[in-house]
């Protein structure tokens, strides 16, 4: 086995890399970083609490201010989508009325 030699600046350069973790990691006391971790999740705004619906209204908002086509684009889908859903939910009723009918007339 032959033993790999490393140059000078590969051990400076390893060297550099072990001085900035000492500063950064080591040098901070046990669960430092824990604590900073909570007290971030304590401080992070309300959006957080806001229901998918304000979210999402938010986020429409945020894509028609970068890119008002795609807003266009966006809000004519859920246009056509929710005039579909709300085709789908009354004609669900008769085809319910009509599922016990069948019921009915096979059990009688």
């Amino acid at each position: 086995m032959s033993a790999k030699h490393y140059s000078d600046d590969d051990l400076d350069d390893l060297d550099d890399l072990l001085d900035d973790f000492d500063d950064e990691v080591l040098s901070r006391p046990p669960g430092a970083g824990l604590k900073q971790e909570q007290e971030q999740d304590e401080h992070k705004p309300e959006g957080d609490q806001l229901d998918d619906k304000e979210l999402f209204d938010n986020l429409l908002k945020e894509i028609g201010s970068k890119d008002p086509e795609l807003s266009k684009n966006l809000n004519s889908l859920l246009g056509d989508l929710s005039k579909q859903t709300e085709t789908e939910d009354t004609s669900e009723t008769p085809a319910k009325n009509n599922f016990q009918s069948v019921i009915s007339e096979t059990i009688n």
